[in-house]
């Protein structure tokens, strides 16, 4: 462990220097904590397409959530034919944060 603390100190310590940088990997552990649960509980995917199509819409889901996107209403609006785009959830979720809504 000392070996790659010397090795990797940059990127460990990235996030002093970087306000962008969160100083935990919370978010990233917690989008693949529902796949895990899946997995759990139901055993397996029957097929990779059902596990790409379960990976596909749970990131459209919380990349919304995460730009302040009711998930509920883009899945509502999804299923209508009315997508959001990745580009829009990033515009509005810069919006939110500039107004410190987010």
């Amino acid at each position: 462990m000392l070996n790659d603390l010397r090795t990797y100190k940059d990127a460990y310590l990235l996030f002093a220097s970087h306000d962008e940088v969160p100083f935990t990997n919370n978010q990233a552990e917690s989008s693949i904590r529902r796949a895990k649960i899946h997995e759990k509980v139901s055993g397996q995917f029957t097929n990779l397409k059902s596990a790409e199509d379960h990976a596909l819409i749970l990131s459209y889901i919380m990349t919304g959530k995460r730009n302040g996107y009711n998930p509920n209403k883009i899945i509502i609006d999804a299923i209508e034919g009315h997508p959001v785009s990745l580009k829009e959830m990033i515009e509005h979720g810069n919006k939110l944060r500039e107004e410190g809504k987010l």
